[in-house]
């Protein structure tokens, strides 16, 4: 049993091993004369356009990822009419501050962070990467929260890095937390899913499976429905095997522990 995939193997596995977001990806660095992070470029490449990650928290195609400020210039441009109006209103608005000094200056005032995503569904969280950590291999995550002044961007308070946020969005979308988009795209492609802890115990069908859960390392976050997932794959066999267990330090309820196999569907 091979534990602590990496988001990357875990794609790999379950077939999306062609970068077919590479042209895109040179194209995109071309247009804004930058390289984008290893660990981002690489998944990217293959997860451009992927089905399975229709419905997580990453934005799954290049054409749709953009920088800050040019979402900062729409706010402004949508909010000057109001300004015209009645300036004197809105003198302490930092939006309304920021569109009075030159576009030069704003870096000054608040990074032009690339936006790679958003909590799919909600849209209260925005998640990018920061200009000053491009050139890593893996740089930290930043996020901001709807409720945060617009100069603000915050490394992530967990700590999580391009590839734990990466993992988190693939595991959660192979566990259907909340969606069942993955099992759909990945019965296309002949996968089959089957619910193991349905009618069995999870520790029943953890011991079955010979999963030593004592060696998962690595969990995907789902920490406002206090669970946390997690896979390992059975490569002689070629089985993935996904679940959800509850976070302990979340006070939450929930039907967790879960436990699905995913294997190719038989002839």
């Amino acid at each position: 049993m091979k534990y602590n995939l990496s988001a990357i193997e875990i794609m790999k596995f379950l077939g999306y091993c062609e970068p077919v977001g590479r042209e895109k990806i040179k194209a995109f660095e071309q247009a804004n004369q930058m390289i984008l992070p290893e660990s981002y470029r690489n998944f990217m490449e293959l997860a451009d356009g992927c089905p399975m990650l229709d419905t997580g928290d990453i934005w799954n195609s290049i054409d749709r990822i953009y920088f800050y400020y040019d979402s900062l210039n729409e706010r402004i441009l949508d909010e000057c009419v109001l300004w015209d109006e009645n300036p004197e209103a809105y003198q302490k608005d930092e939006l309304y501050q920021l569109s009075q000094i030159p576009k030069e200056e704003w870096k000054t005032k608040v990074p032009n962070v690339l936006e790679i995503g958003s909590d799919y569904g909600g849209g209260i969280v925005m998640f990018g990467i920061a200009p000053d950590t491009m050139q890593e291999k893996n740089p930290p995550l930043y996020f901001q929260h709807e409720v945060d002044p617009c100069t603000l961007w915050r490394p992530d308070p967990t700590g999580r890095t391009i590839s734990d946020f990466l993992l988190d969005v693939v595991l959660n979308e192979l566990a259907c937390i909340d969606y069942e988009t993955a099992e759909e795209a990945l019965e296309e492609m002949g996968w089959e899913y089957t619910e193991l802890s349905f009618e069995k115990a999870f520790d029943e069908c953890i011991q079955e499976a010979q999963i030593d859960l004592n060696m998962v390392k690595q969990y995907g976050q789902c920490s406002y429905l206090g669970i946390k997932s997690f896979c390992c794959c059975d490569e002689e066999k070629n089985i993935l095997y996904v679940g959800y267990v509850k976070d302990e330090d979340v006070d939450i309820d929930t039907d967790a522990p879960v436990l699905y196999q995913i294997s190719r569907a038989e002839e």
